[in-house]
């Protein structure tokens, strides 16, 4: 029997006012620059997870190195506030080496299941917008071949609609970008 993660503890709010460095996504005929406000990389991500159904996956498939990251970026004259999540997962098998990713992406994708923790559950907040990101915030997770990637989006001032689909869109463009 495998001893349950401690609870991660949340440290207090700290609003950002330094961005760590601007990068320039190209999205074809539209290139935009995203202000990266706030990183890092986990080596055991089940340390930072919540959910019981979430924990559970984390504790039977360990995913590899994960990586964190804030940022903001415009949209239709608008600052959008973002939170990325990429991770990574073995196979079970070699003959299918994937599964464990599609198993965890159909996972979160559930309501109430649980997640890793995004920089702004941990306390990094913008420096403009929510002290958390809004139960209305766009969210999606996408995967390719053993990666999984998940995103939430946010307007940083006034509302955001649910799911909004203006929002949901930039995951695509957003996935296979990094930004080192």
């Amino acid at each position: 029997m495998t001893a349950s993660p401690k609870p991660t503890k949340t440290p207090a709010p700290q609003r950002l006012t330094t961005p760590l460095r601007t990068k320039t996504v190209d999205a074809g005929a539209a290139p935009f620059d995203v202000t990266i406000w706030a990183e890092d990389m986990l080596q055991d991500c089940r340390s930072h997870a919540y959910g019981a159904p979430v924990i559970a996956f984390l504790t039977s498939h360990p995913c590899g190195e994960t990586r964190r990251q804030l940022l903001t970026l415009p949209l239709n004259g608008k600052e959008v506030g973002v939170s990325i999540i990429q991770t990574s997962f073995e196979g079970s098998s070699p003959d299918d080496p994937y599964d464990n990713a599609h198993q965890f992406s159909e996972l979160v994708k559930r309501d109430g299941t649980g997640n890793i923790n995004d920089l702004v559950r941990e306390g990094k907040i913008l420096p403009r917008g929510p002290v958390a990101i809004p139960a209305t915030a766009a969210f999606a997770v996408l995967g390719q071949d053993s990666g999984v990637g998940i995103f939430e989006f946010w307007y940083t001032a006034g509302p955001t609609p649910k799911n909004a689909p203006e929002l949901t869109a930039l995951a695509d463009v957003l996935f296979l970008n990094t930004y080192s």
